[in-house]
């Protein structure tokens, strides 16, 4: 039969001691006032180095993405349109997810009726931060009998960076008040546990049980991480019965205990969650988790009479079958049960790392004292194996390792579960102290004068403690402490490091809020396309909806958005933005051409076509995954299908009238600096737009259509599709080569400190103007000048003009306005080629002066189908300009109208091909040149001695493939056919794609080789190439391929190694003897 045992909590209590009450009032209330004294530490430590900051400017804001979601929510409360677990202002136009409870938002709603909500929400964390002192004091006073670990612990969590970085005024995280709940349901839990090892302690343990458990709800109404605080009670329930299993005693008390917590936890959490339809979401994994538990902890409590042989392996395996029946027949309860409920959409459930590493950990809670509660738990542990087998003791253990390990799961986990860093940390170091006789040691120093006290200062393991203490505790928890307090706003601080970091929303260092701030609060006629960073800025700064939300949705639109080409690409992905939330039967005539509709229409209903499509054109579709989605894949098919068959003109009254039908709008674009790839580790956001849009990335991270990275230096090199995106267009316009700079890190380099030669010059799309636009501007010329400002464009433009100076357009910020096609006429015309060739494909523009910029504007475009083009013009433009190209090359211009027909003259064309001017020799090879606008467009020529020709050419871009005798490739070149008389090109040079080859070239002791001349042959066609020696030094130019070197010029090698040339530039080592004749 079951024993009741003689469970005690008094090992515990008789190893730490009850400290005296001391003599007096003062001496029986240390505790409490040590307590208060800290509070107000910890309060100082919370505001001091914030409030100006942050109240000066309106009571800004920190906390990222997080603070400006609850000051939203905040708002809403007061102005009555919140709505439990949905957000019709974000991921637009379809609503977005309120996946965080909404505790705290209520309960600065309430201070906010006196108050503004920023002020209200900043204010209200210092707060809660340093209240939560008090729970850490009673959890160690409590957990281990002693006020001493009490206070220590309460004094050791004030200065825990995360804790203060998470409740600095201004911070507007629910983290602050998540952690101070979990500090009081530890508490009672700890109450809980203690009185299940009294002799009459059930009722005082249920008391507790159940407020530990209100305290639970309260927790998971406040964080959605709670399931966190569910495993903990799970794993000290499970414990607890074994345990009493095993030592015959009664398993019933325990269980009730610990099932009420969880019962009464869960249960306020689903009259949330539930009706908020956050299941899936949120809700499903700790509900299953606390289902299961109680389920198997029953299970396991009525069969206690039956012997643990049987009942344990057949609980076991009744649970594993549970499992894999869930992994089977309900694969997503099965990984909300496991890993947890994923709250992200589409594939940011797959790019979001919430895991924190070791380093992250050590600068959160000191790099010792992390480490504390783990070495405590070991120690109880033991001392539960040996000794204790109380519950306090089980439940201290289990809830050390929990708690310990928790902090590794997620950043929000880390900053709501502070409390175990403080106990456990303040519990070792006390035990250390007595264990090490400490007190005694420095009562013998005082009593032992001076000349004997040296000596007894160098006794080893109170010195030792002394030092640990000082040296590995309290001086960095001091400095990190402090560190956490200064905003990285005022990094000039003396005390701020950067160890953990907080950016108050404010001033120069937060220019998107001017921009958002002036389009406030006007009455916005449609929602507004930015990066997921934005999302709530734009919503509660610009008074936008926005089309992403910051759990993943709208961010494929977005992408798709900024990365199709130009304004016609951004108009046709609005327009699927408004399609995929609506029914694509409602806009069966709403589109301009029929026939793109009905295709259009077919993708959104027949997958199998969809796919086709995609498998059947796949160079048409770019370096795209092989499980693209099906949402990415209707993007990039549908926006295809209408940018080939429709012009810009038709695409926007399109849009219009798509909008119209949906009674939905996307008006605007946000572009921002981290939009675009720089370099290597550069933070920026293009990568992960690419991957929302299903695009390729090769194994630095970068997205071989769009970019590459240096291998060596790691800068960025764009391809041609960067430069046609909308992004880059609408942020800097011209390409490196329009711009008439060479490769794409000099053209960066340029535009980051322009003096106005290389500026950027946004292509103004058509549809598009720009509402907003700051630059950054300094009147010096240094890039680490402390001058920098953000202005206005033009203002910046005109003092650079006037005063000098340089703009950094890399950091410009620019909001975009769709305003339509609207007011205009059309003008059309046909094209042909006069040998009859098809011309379909190639692009017709029309641009319009702007006089206030002094631009040409990008009014309208088209492109020629069936021979035939339509572009449109403003009704008030005062003329136009309309330009037919063939890929970057103007074939023909005309003033303010067109021909009927213009017919394109096709011309001969004989040329070289080169390197460095010398023509390739020796080496048979097909040059194969490909129209840049007409598929169909492609001549051929063969050369041998580098000289080539073409008898009838149409006028236009073309891209040359150099192919050698085997039929592979060895280079490709851009081309431009241009003849100024129509007939005839002569001495056309064309310079294949080279790499450089840098030899290095020193004698046999090492020094510097001046003469003679590095030579390279190609080891499969045998040509050769060389080039001089200076001072030590030869750079050849060579075309892909395989090479030996050697030398003339009255120098030899000794040994030629062979070297391949292929995507990038090599270097090359020789060692150069003089050459001897030998008779």
């Amino acid at each position: 039969m079951l024993k009741k045992g003689n469970e005690t909590t008094s090992p515990s209590v008789k190893e730490e001691g009850r400290e005296s009450s001391g003599k007096g009032w003062l001496g029986s209330h240390w505790g409490a006032i040590s307590v208060c004294v800290i509070v107000v530490i910890a309060l100082l430590l919370r505001t001091v180095f914030s409030y100006g900051f942050s109240a000066g400017n309106d009571f800004a804001l920190s906390g990222g993405t997080g603070a400006q979601y609850h000051l939203h929510v905040i708002e809403s409360i007061l102005n009555g349109s919140y709505a439990i677990g949905a957000d019709s202002a974000v991921n637009y136009p379809v609503g977005g997810l309120n996946v965080n409870p909404p505790l705290l938002d209520f309960i600065a709603a309430g201070i906010a009726s006196f108050t503004s909500p920023s002020a209200a929400l900043g204010g209200l964390n210092p707060a809660i931060g340093a209240l939560t002192c008090i729970p850490v004091y009673l959890i160690g006073k409590e957990m281990f009998g002693s006020k001493t670990i009490g206070v220590v612990g309460a004094l050791i969590f004030a200065f825990l960076p995360l804790p203060i970085c998470t409740s600095v005024f201004s911070n507007g995280n629910e983290y602050a008040l998540a952690a101070f709940l979990v500090a009081f349901m530890s508490f009672f839990l700890v109450r809980a546990a203690k009185a299940l090892g009294e002799d009459e302690g059930r009722k005082s343990a249920i008391i507790n049980g159940v407020i530990a458990g209100i305290f639970l709800g309260l927790a998971a109404l406040t964080w959605n991480g709670f399931g966190v605080l569910i495993a903990v009670v799970a794993a000290v329930l499970l414990l607890q019965v074994a345990v009493c299993r095993f030592g015959e005693k009664d398993m019933r008390q325990p269980f009730l205990v610990y099932a009420i917590v969880m019962i009464i936890g869960i249960a306020i959490a689903a009259a949330y969650y539930i009706p908020a339809g956050l299941w899936d979401a949120v809700f499903s994994g700790p509900c299953l988790l606390t289902v299961l538990t109680l389920v198997f902890a029953a299970a396991f409590v009525a069969l206690g009479s039956k012997s643990w042989v049987i009942t344990i392996p057949v609980l076991v395996i009744a649970f594993i079958a549970v499992l894999v029946v869930m992994y089977f027949a309900v694969p997503d309860l099965f990984s909300a049960l496991v890993a947890g409920n994923s709250m992200y959409a589409g594939r940011m459930s797959e790019l979001v790392s919430s895991r924190v590493s070791m380093s992250n950990v050590a600068s959160y809670y000191g790099w010792l004292t992390m480490w504390l509660p783990l070495c405590l738990a070991f120690y109880e542990t033991y001392v539960f194996l040996r000794k204790d087998r109380s519950s306090l003791r089980l439940f201290t253990a289990v809830w050390l390792y929990m708690m310990f390990f928790a902090v590794w799961s997620s950043y929000g986990t880390a900053a709501s579960i502070g409390c175990v860093f403080g106990v456990g940390s303040a519990a070792a170091l006390v035990k250390l102290v007595k264990y090490a006789k400490v007190r005694e040691w420095f009562s013998e120093i005082r009593a032992s004068g001076l000349s004997k006290g040296f000596k007894k200062i160098l006794k080893p393991l109170p010195l030792a403690s002394v030092l640990i203490i000082a040296l590995l505790v309290i001086a960095p928890n001091l400095v990190y402490g402090l560190d956490a307090g200064v905003p990285t706003n005022d990094s000039s601080n003396v005390l701020y490091n950067g160890n953990t970091q907080y950016f108050i929303k404010a001033g120069d260092d937060y220019p998107i809020g001017d921009v958002l701030d002036s389009h406030y609060p006007s009455q916005n006629d449609g929602a507004v396309a930015t990066w997921i960073d934005y999302t709530y800025d734009a919503v509660n700064l610009g008074g936008f909806d926005s089309v992403t939300d910051s759990v993943g949705g709208g961010t494929s639109a977005v992408s798709h958005i900024l990365l199709s080409e130009g304004s016609s690409g951004a108009i046709a992905s609005m327009i699927m933005r408004i399609m995929l939330a609506n029914d694509i039967d409602d806009f069966a005539s709403d589109f301009t051409s029929a026939k793109v509709y009905n295709q259009i229409k077919t993708y959104f209903n027949d997958c199998d076509a969809l796919y086709d499509e995609l498998t059947i054109n796949a160079a048409d579709y770019g370096n795209i995954k092989s499980d693209v989605s099906r949402e990415n894949a209707l993007y990039l098919v549908c926006v295809k299908e209408m940018t080939d068959n429709m012009g810009v003109v038709d695409l926007s009254r399109t849009y219009d009238n798509v909008c119209s039908t949906a009674g939905q709008k996307i008006s605007y674009v946000l572009l921002e600096p981290a939009m675009l790839p720089l370099q290597y580790g550069g933070g920026d956001h293009f990568s992960t737009m690419a991957y929302f849009a299903d695009y390729s990335s090769d194994s630095y991270g970068a997205i071989p259509q769009f970019f590459s990275y240096n291998a060596y230096y790691g800068y960025t090199m764009y391809t041609e599709d960067m430069y046609d995106t909308f992004l880059w267009q609408a942020y800097i316009g011209p390409s490196d080569t329009e711009a008439g700079v060479s490769g794409t890190y000099s053209y960066l380099y340029a535009l980051s400190k322009s003096d106005g030669t290389v500026a950027a010059n946004p292509v103004e799309m058509a549809g598009f103007e720009v509402s907003k636009w700051i630059v950054r501007y300094s009147a010096e010329k240094n890039p680490e000048s402390d001058d920098w400002t953000y202005m206005d464009y033009e203002e910046a433009v005109k003092k650079q003009e006037k005063d000098g100076g340089v703009i950094n357009y890399l950091s410009s910020y620019i909001l975009y306005e769709y305003k339509g096609i609207g007011g205009t006429y059309s003008m059309s015309g046909s094209v042909k080629a006069d040998d009859g060739s098809s011309v379909d494909g190639m692009v017709v523009e029309l641009y319009t002066h702007n006089p206030v910029t002094d631009k040409e504007v990008l009014e309208s475009s088209d492109v020629v189908r069936d021979g035939k083009y339509s572009v449109a013009m403003p009704s008030d433009a005062d003329g136009c300009t309309v330009v037919l190209k063939s890929g970057n090359v103007k074939i023909a211009s005309f003033k303010d109208s067109v021909p009927a027909v213009y017919t394109i003259p096709t011309v001969s064309v004989d040329g070289i091909f080169s390197i460095d001017g010398e023509p390739v020799v020796g080496k048979d090879m097909k040059l194969v040149f490909q129209n840049a606008s007409v598929s169909d467009l492609k001549y051929g020529a063969e050369t041998s001695d580098g000289s080539f020709s073409l008898a009838k050419v149409l006028e236009g871009q073309y891209a040359m493939t150099a192919y050698d005798a085997s039929g592979s490739k060895i280079s490709t070149s851009d081309v431009a056919i241009v003849s100024g008389d129509g007939k005839t090109v002569s001495g056309l040079h064309i310079a294949p794609t080279t790499h450089k080859l840098t030899a290095t070239v020193k004698d046999g002791n090492g020094r510097e080789v001046d003469g003679g001349r590095v030579v390279a042959t190609d080891t499969s066609s045998g040509l050769q190439y060389s080039a001089p020696v200076e001072e030590g030094t030869a750079v050849l130019n060579l075309m892909a391929g395989t090479y030996t070197l050697h030398m003339t010029g009255g120098y030899t090698v000794m040994n030629s190694s062979t070297y391949t040339i292929s995507s990038s530039d090599r270097s090359a080592s020789l060692t150069a003897y003089p050459a001897v004749d030998v008779d």
